[in-house]
């Protein structure tokens, strides 16, 4: 399993040196390495690479996770410090302090996804710009309204068909309409739903 190390989110350099060179002593995830006797704590640090048990660590700030890959925020003074467990990678990443898990995700690889996607498959709300009043060839995004913690929300996704591609409508009055018709009459609530999704018309 491929292991790393990335410094390139945070603007303080010499802060992030000296968190790695220490194993963050000092703060709430300082680490030892693993014994005979013990196990590892916190995040063990040797050159490159680092080790971290999680269940010898902390409590996490907030986690996100798109059903096989974890994020785990820890914040500290300074820095806020990203976990990433994959089934092929783990890594750390120091980053500038407010900078979120989701700004994180946003930077991560999106394979056959653009980012509204990605950002959906990881649980955050993706909704796109507005498209202009004259676009052409544009989609809708559809962004359910759920409690947080809802098991098995769906997440958001654009406007399909029976063949599940995307619909593109030729003019931002086409896709109005077609939002027009999907709010019309009766709705009725899903387990855990909150309200009617959210329609944005986006290019």
């Amino acid at each position: 399993m491929q292991t790393y190390i990335d410094t390139t989110r945070i603007t303080d350099k010499a802060l992030a040196a000296q968190l790695l060179s220490t194993s963050f002593a000092g703060t709430a995830l300082a680490g030892t390495p693993e014994t005979d006797d013990y196990y590892s704590t916190g995040i063990w640090v040797t050159g490159d690479t680092f080790l971290a048990d999680l269940d010898q660590m902390p409590q996490f700030d907030a986690l996100a996770t798109d059903g096989e890959s974890n994020v785990y925020q820890y914040t500290i003074d300074g820095a806020e410090v990203f976990l990433l467990f994959t089934p092929y990678e783990k890594g750390l990443f120091l980053a500038d302090p407010g900078t979120s898990i989701k700004k994180l995700v946003s930077d991560f690889e999106t394979g056959d996804l653009d980012l509204p996607r990605h950002l959906a498959s990881w649980g955050f709300d993706g909704t796109p710009d507005t498209a202009p009043d004259d676009a052409t060839n544009v989609r809708v995004w559809i962004e359910p309204c759920y409690y947080a913690g809802t098991i098995g929300a769906p997440i958001g996704h654009y406007a399909r068909d029976d063949s599940y591609n995307d619909l593109v409508f030729a003019t931002v009055a086409d896709a109005q309409e077609w939002i027009d018709t999907a709010e019309s009459g009766v709705y009725v609530l899903s387990n855990g739903e909150v309200s009617r999704p959210d329609y944005t018309i986006c290019e």
